[in-house]
C-alpha cells in the first residue's frame, strides 16, 4: 500500500515547477501587452531577433521557431525541429530519448534505472503496442533497421548470439534537422512496421562558413543512486550493476561553402564512458565508446532542382569481461557506415525525389580466447581465484560476429494540387525497395572443459583441461565453429490520393509489399477521412483504418546453430585417456518457412480544435496485431524451436494534448491512457530460455492457479497512464530554460519465483507480480550565453535530471528509478 504522505509530496512538487514557470514568465507578462497568439506548428512561428524584442522590455527576445507537434496539427505524427532537439534535456542525446515528450510512446523501464549508469546505447521504446523491434527506424526515408538481431547489446554473456538494438546505428540528435514519429494514420508511403515510424533527417549545411564545439560530462559523483542492496551494488563485479562511471561527450560540426550553388557540412561526436568494477582480486575498467563521422554535401543545380550526398560512419565499442573469470576479456563492437545519394526535382507537375543508400552494419564480439575450463579449487590447489568457494573459471567463448549489408532505394513523386470538378486532388505514388545480406560467423571452435577432479600425478599430455601433477576434468564440450548466411528483398509500390470536397478531406491510399524471404505478397489499405466542421480549420473530425505488415529477421535463418558435441574421458594410471563420444545436445532452428508476415490492422477517431491561442487534439487508437511469431517447444526435452503465427496483440490508447506559443513561451500539455495484452514475448519468445527437463514448460504457477505460459501479463512497454509537459523559454537575452515533465502510472510485472509441484508430481515454473510505482520526473535543460562577440557565442550548459529526485521502484528486483543527475557542459559556436 502507498503511504499517505506520497500524494501531498507530488502535489508539492508540482506547485513548485509550476511556480517557476511562472517566475520566469514574469517579465514576458508585464512587458506589455500580449502578442496575437500564434501557432506552434506554423512555418510563420517568430524567429530570435533583436528586432522582435518588445520596446517595454528589450531584456527579453522572441523565441526562435519550435515544433514539436506535426505542421498543421497532423494527428498521428509529430515533428521535433532543430531548435527543440537544441533545447531538450537529455542523457543519451539520441534519437529515441527526444519521444519522450510524446504521451503515446512507451518506454523500456530499464531506461533511467539507478543501476546502469555508465551506458550509452539508445532506450528502446513501443509505438501503439508494437514490440520494440517492430518500428521502422529510417534516417532520410531509408531504413537502418538492424534486421538481424534486435535483442539488443549483453554486455554480461561472453557466448550469447552477438545481438544489437534494433537501430543499426547511433545517431547524435546534433547531425539532425527534426525528428519524425508517426503513430497514427500512417501513410502508405511507409511500410516494414506494426508499431511505429520514426525518421531522422540530416540537417542541410548551411551555406555560410561557422562551426560548434560541444562538450559535456557527469559523473556517478553527480547522481543520486538507489538500488535495493547497496552493499552488494558498492561491490559489483557486474557491468549490470554499475556504482561508478564517469561520461564524456564531445561534438564538433563545421558549415563550409565550397561555391555559391554547393555547400558541405563535416561534423563527429564521440560518447566515452568508464565503469570500473570489481575483477579477480582487483579492479579493472569496462569502456564503452560510440562515435558519430558524418560528411554532406548539397549541391543546387538550379532553382528546381538539388541533389545531395551523405557519409556516415557510426561504430561503438565496449570493452568487457566475466568477474570471476580469468582472462575472459573481450570486446563488443557495433555500427557501421552508410552513403547515401538523394536527388530532388520540382516541375510544373510535381515533385519527384529518387533516394539510394548502401549501409554495412556490423556486430561483433572479439574474444582473445576460445577455450573456457572449469577448475577445483579443492586441498589448496594452484587455482585459487574466483567468487566461488569450490571452482575457479578462466579463458573465454571465442569469437563471433554478425554482418548485415542493404542496399536501399526510393522513388516518390507527388502532384501539384489538381481541381477535377468540384474536387481538388494531391497524389502521392512511389516505389521502395531494400536488399540486405546478413551473415553469422563464429570464428573458433568454442571448447568448454568441466568436471574437474583432483589428481595427484596426473600427466598432462596435451589433450587439454590438465595441470600436471595436480587435477584434470573429466568432460569436454565443442561447439565447431560455422558461418550461415541469409538475404532479404523487401519490394513495395504505393500509391494515395488526398482528395478535398469542400470541408471533407479523404486519404484513401493502398501499399502492396512482397519479401522474398517468406515468399508473401500482402495488401496494405491505408484510409484516412478529415472533416472541417465550420469550414474555417479551428475545429476538425479525423478518423482512419489501417492495416499495416512488418518486414521479417534474418535471425531466423542465422540462429539456426549447430549442435554441442559432449565428450567424457577417464585416468588410465595417471594418464587421461582419450575422449569418447557422449552425446549431442542443442541443435536449436526457427523455421518460418510457409507462415504468414505478421500485421496489426488499426482504427482511429479523433478530433482538433484551436481554443485559447493554441490547439487541443483528441486521438482514440485500436490496433489488433494479428499472426504474430511465437515459439513453442518441440516436446518436453528438445532443443528445437516451432515457429507459428499464434503470437496475438491488443492495444487500445486515448490521448489528449493541448499546446500553444504566447511569444517566447512554448507549452505543451498531454496524456494517454491505454490498454495492452500480448501473449508473446518477443521474436524470439526468450522466455524458452529457461527451458529445464523434467519441467512442464507450456504451463506456469501464476496467481494461485495454474495458466497456459502465454496468458501471463506483458510486464514492460505497459505503463497504463502516462502525462506529459513540456516548458521552454528565453530569458533576458542570455538565459534559455526547457522543463519536461513525464509522470507514468505504476504497473505489475512478474518474476520467476521458484517452481511448483502439483499433485501429480509435475513441476512448473512459478510466477509473482511486483509492483512497479508510478513515477514523476522533471528534466531541466538551463544554457546561459556567457560570452558573445560578432558571430563567436559562448554558452554554458547545465542538464538536470529528476531535478525533485523522485524515488520510483523501476524492476522487480526493487531498484530504483536515478535520482537526481547533473550534466554540465559548454557551446561554443563561431
Amino acid at each position: 500500500m502507498k503511504k499517505p504522505f506520497r500524494k501531498s509530496t507530488r502535489m508539492r512538487r508540482i506547485i513548485a515547477t509550476l511556480a517557476l514557470v511562472l517566475t520566469l514568465s514574469a517579465p514576458a507578462a508585464y512587458a506589455g501587452d500580449a502578442a496575437p497568439a500564434q501557432n506552434a506548428t506554423k512555418d510563420a512561428a517568430p524567429t530570435e531577433t533583436a528586432t522582435n524584442a518588445t520596446e517595454q522590455d528589450e531584456r527579453v527576445l522572441t523565441m526562435e521557431e519550435m515544433k514539436i507537434t506535426a505542421e498543421e496539427h497532423e494527428q498521428g505524427k509529430a515533428v521535433i525541429d532543430r531548435t527543440m532537439l537544441d533545447r531538450l534535456p537529455s542523457t543519451s542525446s539520441s534519437i529515441t530519448e527526444t519521444l519522450r515528450t510524446q504521451p503515446n510512446v512507451q518506454f523500456d523501464d530499464g531506461f533511467g534505472s539507478s543501476t546502469q549508469g555508465g551506458e550509452l546505447t539508445p532506450p528502446k521504446i513501443s509505438i501503439g503496442g508494437g514490440k520494440y523491434y517492430q518500428n521502422a527506424f529510417t534516417v532520410d526515408g531509408l531504413s537502418i533497421n538492424n534486421r538481424i538481431d534486435p535483442s539488443g547489446f549483453d554486455h554480461s554473456n561472453p557466448s550469447a548470439f552477438p545481438g544489437s538494438p534494433a537501430q543499426g546505428m547511433f545517431l547524435d540528435t546534433d547531425l539532425l534537422e527534426k525528428v519524425e514519429v508517426y503513430t497514427s494514420n500512417i501513410s502508405a508511403k511507409h511500410g516494414g512496421f506494426l508499431g511505429g515510424v520514426v525518421n531522422a533527417e540530416i540537417r542541410d549545411p548551411s551555406g555560410e562558413f561557422g562551426g560548434k564545439v560541444k562538450v559535456r560530462h557527469t559523473r556517478d559523483k553527480w547522481t543520486n543512486q538507489r538500488v535495493a542492496d547497496g552493499e552488494a551494488f558498492e561491490k559489483s563485479s557486474s557491468p549490470d550493476n554499475q556504482p561508478r562511471f564517469s561520461k564524456y561527450e564531445g561534438s564538433f560540426s563545421m558549415d563550409v561553402p565550397i561555391s555559391e550553388q554547393t555547400s558541405a557540412l563535416f561534423a563527429y561526436d564521440v560518447k566515452h564512458a568508464t565503469i570500473p568494477l570489481y575483477y579477480m582480486d582487483g579492479e579493472k575498467d569496462q569502456t564503452r565508446v560510440s562515435q558519430n563521422f558524418l560528411a554532406k554535401v548539397v549541391h543546387d543545380i538550379d532553382s528546381d532542382t538539388s541533389i545531395d550526398f551523405t557519409a556516415i560512419y557510426a561504430p561503438y565499442a565496449a570493452d568487457c569481461f566475466t568477474a570471476s573469470n580469468k582472462d575472459s576479456e573481450y570486446t563488443i563492437t557495433n555500427g557501421g557506415s552508410s552513403f547515401t545519394l538523394g536527388l530532388e526535382h520540382a516541375m510544373d507537375l510535381g515533385t519527384v525525389e529518387f533516394r539510394t543508400g548502401y549501409s554495412q552494419m556490423r556486430t561483433e564480439r572479439d574474444a582473445d580466447n576460445n577455450i573456457h575450463t572449469t577448475w577445483t579449487k579443492e586441498n589448496n590447489s594452484s587455482t585459487q581465484w574466483g567468487d566461488n568457494n569450490k571452482l575457479a573459471k578462466e579463458g573465454g567463448f571465442g569469437s563471433a560476429y554478425n554482418e548485415q549489408r542493404s542496399l536501399s532505394s526510393m522513388l516518390d513523386f507527388s502532384t501539384r494540387e489538381m481541381a477535377l470538378g468540384s474536387t481538388t486532388h494531391v497524389l502521392n505514388m512511389g516505389l521502395a525497395h531494400e536488399n540486405v545480406f546478413g551473415k553469422y560467423e563464429q570464428k573458433d571452435d568454442r571448447i568448454a572443459y568441466y568436471g574437474p577432479d583432483l589428481q595427484a600425478g596426473v600427466i598432462d599430455n596435451g589433450s587439454g583441461g590438465i595441470i600436471a601433477d595436480e587435477q584434470y576434468t573429466k568432460f569436454k564440450s565443442v561447439k565447431g565453429a560455422t558461418s550461415r548466411s541469409a538475404s532479404l528483398n523487401l519490394l513495395g509500390a504505393y500509391v494515395e490520393d488526398e482528395m478535398s470536397i469542400g470541408d471533407l478531406t479523404l486519404r484513401p491510399g493502398i501499399r502492396l509489399s512482397y519479401d522474398d524471404f517468406m515468399e508473401n505478397t500482402n495488401l496494405e489499405p491505408r484510409f484516412k477521412a478529415t472533416y472541417d466542421i465550420f469550414g474555417d480549420g479551428d475545429y476538425t473530425i479525423i478518423g482512419g483504418a489501417n492495416r499495416y505488415y512488418g518486414a521479417p529477421l534474418l535471425t531466423y535463418a542465422l540462429r539456426s546453430d549447430e549442435p554441442t558435441e559432449m565428450y567424457w574421458r577417464s585416468l588410465s594410471g595417471n594418464t587421461p585417456g582419450p575422449w569418447n563420444h557422449l552425446k549431442s545436445q542443442g541443435n536449436n532452428s526457427y523455421d518460418i518457412t510457409g507462415l504468414d508476415t505478421p500485421y496489426s490492422d488499426e482504427l482511429m477517431l479523433g478530433g482538433t480544435a484551436n481554443l485559447w491561442g493554441g490547439t487541443l487534439s483528441l486521438e482514440y487508437v485500436k490496433r489488433e496485431g494479428h499472426d504474430q511469431f511465437a515459439s513453442h517447444r518441440d516436446g518436453k526435452f528438445g532443443k528445437e524451436y516451432i515457429m507459428t503465427n499464434d503470437g496475438e496483440t491488443e492495444y487500445t490508447g486515448y490521448t489528449i494534448s493541448y499546446e500553444k506559443m504566447v511569444k517566447n513561451h512554448y507549452f505543451s500539455i498531454g496524456a494517454t491512457y491505454s490498454e495492452n495484452e500480448t501473449n508473446f514475448n518477443d521474436f524470439l519468445d526468450s522466455s524458452n530460455n529457461d527451458f529445464m527437463a523434467g519441467y512442464d514448460f507450456d504451463k506456469v504457477y501464476y496467481d494461485g492457479e495454474l495458466i497456459n505460459r502465454d496468458e501471463l501479463p506483458a510486464s514492460n512497454f505497459n505503463r497504463p497512464w502516462v502525462l506529459t509537459f513540456i516548458y521552454s523559454g528565453r530569458f533576458y537575452d542570455k538565459l534559455t530554460f526547457t522543463n519536461t515533465t513525464r509522470y507514468v502510472t505504476g504497473m505489475r510485472a512478474i518474476s520467476k519465483d521458484g517452481t511448483y509441484t502439483d499433485d501429480d508430481g509435475i513441476r512448473y515454473y512459478k510466477y509473482d507480480d511486483k509492483n512497479i510505482s508510478d513515477a514523476m520526473t522533471f528534466d531541466w535543460q538551463i544554457d546561459y550565453e556567457a560570452w558573445k562577440y560578432k558571430n563567436q557565442l559562448l554558452t554554458l550548459n547545465l542538464t538536470v535530471t529528476n531535478v525533485f529526485d523522485a524515488t520510483s521502484i523501476v524492476d522487480s528486483d526493487g531498484n530504483r528509478l536515478t535520482g537526481r543527475q547533473f550534466w554540465a557542459g559548454m557551446t561554443y559556436e563561431f
